[in-house]
């Protein structure tokens, strides 16, 4: 009977293992990127907060004074660091993900972007896919590794950078990453780029927030039956 538990709980160990989403909780991390404090309206990197629905930065992440870690595609704020495809957000498990558009400050059309087979536009600042601030996507499931999501900016229609957070980012533009509380969220900024690029992470501003994808209900099946061995072995040992 004890050789048969032992087995049963190495086999529910490995499935486990085998399953996206079980195990240890999902946590989201940046590697690489430098600190640096948002400014609000002049200086680098800068911040304007006119244009963003707050509710959906309800512990002040992303606004003025926050310290967030920033990753550029060339060395536009003189710290050397920029995008490749060994940085940017990354998460320790396949999750489920959804974004919530927080606001824009751009003249530039904006697209945010994730994987779901291929590239699809969760939503644009300007123009066809475009939202209110506070709109929250569908789910796409995303990881494990460096999150496929990517930003895109147009300038009277033509593509004028682009950053990859799985990959890397044209000449200009970057992302300022900031995590949540428990590491199950981050807030992120956006410099297209125009103006210079100029450093300002408000080009387009969102959420991230993931979940852990469960066990699929065959796999629970699985843990059942093989529970419900061990019994009728011990049941018949003691009768």
């Amino acid at each position: 009977m004890l050789r048969f538990a032992k087995a049963s709980a190495l086999a529910v160990v490995m499935l486990a293992g085998a399953v996206p989403g079980a195990g240890a909780a999902p946590m989201l991390e940046i590697v690489g990127g430098v600190s640096q404090v948002l400014k609000t309206g002049s200086g680098t990197p800068s911040f304007n907060p006119a244009n963003y629905y707050t509710a959906a930065d309800p512990d002040a992440l992303f606004r003025q004074g926050s310290t967030v870690t920033a990753i550029q595609g060339n060395d536009v704020l003189g710290t050397g660091t920029a995008k490749s495809a060994s940085n940017g957000l990354k998460v320790n498990q396949q999750v489920y993900a959804t974004f919530t558009y927080m606001g824009k400050e751009a003249g530039y059309r904006n697209l945010l972007l994730a994987m779901d087979g291929g590239y699809d536009t969760v939503f644009a600042t300007s123009g066809t896919g475009s939202v209110a601030p506070g709109s929250v996507s569908g789910k796409f499931l995303l990881g494990p590794q460096f999150l496929d999501f990517k930003l895109e900016s147009y300038s009277n229609g033509s593509l004028v950078s682009q950053f990859l957070n799985n990959g890397t980012a044209t000449t200009g533009s970057g992302l300022a990453y900031v995590l949540g509380t428990g590491k199950t969220y981050a807030i992120m900024g956006f410099d297209d780029s125009g103006a210079g690029p100029d450093a300002d992470y408000d080009d387009i501003v969102f959420r991230i927030d993931i979940t852990a994808v469960p066990l699929p209900a065959a796999a629970w099946l699985l843990i059942g039956g093989m529970a419900g061995l061990g019994f009728a072995s011990r049941k018949r040992k003691v009768a």
